[in-house]
């Protein structure tokens, strides 16, 4: 197990070290970042307008029916629900594209640069060298969850 755990850290090292994974992360994050400010402040947008003191000055607004009011409110939320919607896509797009980088260069990057002769010539097998490089990648996908997660509630 000791050896497992050293793999995955040693490959928890390797991917921090990829430019373009660390680039890849902090543009998905700052677009969640992003879209998460456009969203709250649009969302109080509406609310102050439509909440405001100056709701009965409000010539168009006063006009309107009590259906009519119900009908805007529910086009309203609907909007909001498909804006989240495309939000949460792209939140989940980007991280697709993370853990797909990360899975994709665990072992590949490895074989290339011929590293991975080194760390098997040691007494690892191949299974406990591929769930190190696994582990290694959940740990990291696990961080950038967190991160994103934090960005979203903040």
């Amino acid at each position: 197990m000791n050896i497992i755990l050293l793999i995955a850290r040693d490959s928890v090292r390797a991917l921090v070290h990829q430019r373009l994974l660390v680039a890849l992360m902090l543009f998905s994050l700052a677009m969640t970042v992003f879209f998460s400010f456009v969203m709250s402040r649009t969302r109080q947008s509406i609310t102050e307008q439509y909440a405001g003191p100056d709701l009965q000055t409000n010539a168009a607004f006063s006009k309107m029916s009590e259906e009519d009011r119900k009908k805007m409110n529910e086009a309203m939320e609907q909007g909001v629900s498909a804006i989240q919607s495309f939000f949460y896509a792209a939140t989940s797009f980007g991280g697709n594209l993370v853990a797909l980088w990360i899975f994709s260069t665990a072992v590949t990057s490895e074989i290339r640069r011929g590293t991975i002769r080194l760390t098997l010539s040691k007494p690892v097998s191949r299974f406990e060298y591929l769930l190190g490089k696994y582990l290694g990648g959940v740990a990291v996908m696990a961080a950038y969850a967190v991160i994103s997660s934090l960005a979203i509630f903040l």
